[in-house]
């Protein structure tokens, strides 16, 4: 009986051997298979799309771009950028230069960025084309809203002087924007590093993030509450702290048909003695008339034609107020 035990047994040995040396060979396959997969996908990416750019979150939950750098970006495009040596987009900044001019520092979203364009096709780049004597910054950063683009004074003020002229482009839905502390978790961590290492991963991700995104679209929020008091008061109160550091700001209320927003916005910035620029419908209306392009490729954002037309609303508004010399 013994015997016949040890027989049995033997043989059940044999055959978790046998099936343990093909599961070690398949999965040894498998990984050669997919190693090889992932080798091939990153070489054909880097070099037919290029990387995506690196971007740093705070504590806070601001996130900002990595200095010195040139990639695409977004979950929906591949469209290309160039980060500065400061983070900002465009070409390098002369940091001499940026010590002794008066520099206009945009602050706003995608729309500000530039988002599905080139580099050379964004207001900041149109507006810096427009003007001599003064330095250009364009800090517009996909997926802010109005608390990101006051913390982005924040993290960036060493950069700031006296004399320095700001101006922040918002659009409805930057009021509903939060901005969350940023939460570890050694998960999230270990992943992020892998996109920011591998341009393959990141646009594998960046795919499937729009396909997820579709499932789940957005909902444009009911304009009621953006001139509440608390978001009344964050403008008062920036404007009030950049006065206090000698620097000028302008607000501009973005959108591209007149509603309440617009309206509501030119009566606020009356009431508190904001510099504000309300009347961006009346620059589409003209682009429209022109025969040119309102919209870019998405349908929603600025085109090249009409950021071309705004920066000029907005050299005259700045003119016309005797805001540059």
């Amino acid at each position: 009986m013994i015997l016949l035990i040890m027989q049995i047994f033997s043989k059940m040995l044999r055959k978790l051997k046998y099936r343990l040396k093909n599961n070690l060979s398949s999965l040894l396959v498998f990984i050669i298979i997919m190693s090889v997969f992932f080798i091939v996908g990153e070489v054909v990416t880097r070099n037919v799309i290029g990387n995506r750019l690196i971007v740093e979150v705070e504590p806070s939950g601001m996130h900002h771009f990595e200095p010195n750098q040139f990639g695409w970006y977004g979950h929906d495009t591949v469209y290309s950028a160039r980060i500065n040596n400061i983070g900002a987009r465009g070409e390098d900044t002369n940091l001499i230069e940026l010590e002794e001019k008066t520099s206009i520092i945009f602050l706003g979203d995608s729309y500000t960025f530039g988002w599905r364009l080139r580099d050379n096709e964004t207001f900041p780049f149109y507006f810096a084309d427009l003007i001599d004597g003064k330095i250009v910054i364009n800090f517009g950063m996909g997926g802010f809203g109005l608390d990101h683009m006051i913390s982005n004074y924040n993290f960036n003020e060493r950069l700031f002087k006296e004399g320095d002229m700001f101006i922040m482009v918002l659009e409805k839905s930057n009021f509903y924007v939060p901005l969350n502390s940023y939460e570890t978790d050694w998960k999230k961590e270990f992943f992020w590093e892998v996109k920011r290492r591998s341009a393959f991963v990141s646009y594998i991700w960046a795919k499937f993030s729009a396909w997820k995104a579709g499932f789940n679209p957005s909902s444009q929020k009911s304009t009621s509450t953006i001139f509440s008091e608390e978001n009344n008061q964050k403008l008062i109160n920036f404007k009030n702290k950049l006065k206090n550091n000698e620097q000028e700001i302008v607000y501009i209320f973005l959108e591209h048909n007149i509603s309440d927003y617009s309206i509501d916005a030119e009566r606020f910035c009356l009431e508190n003695h904001l510099a504000c620029i309300t009347d961006v419908p009346g620059v589409v209306k003209k682009v429209e008339l022109n025969g040119k392009k309102v919209y870019t490729v998405d349908g929603r954002h600025n085109s090249k034609d009409l950021n071309e037309e705004l920066s000029k609303h907005i050299l005259s508004y700045f003119k016309n107020g005797g805001m540059l010399e």
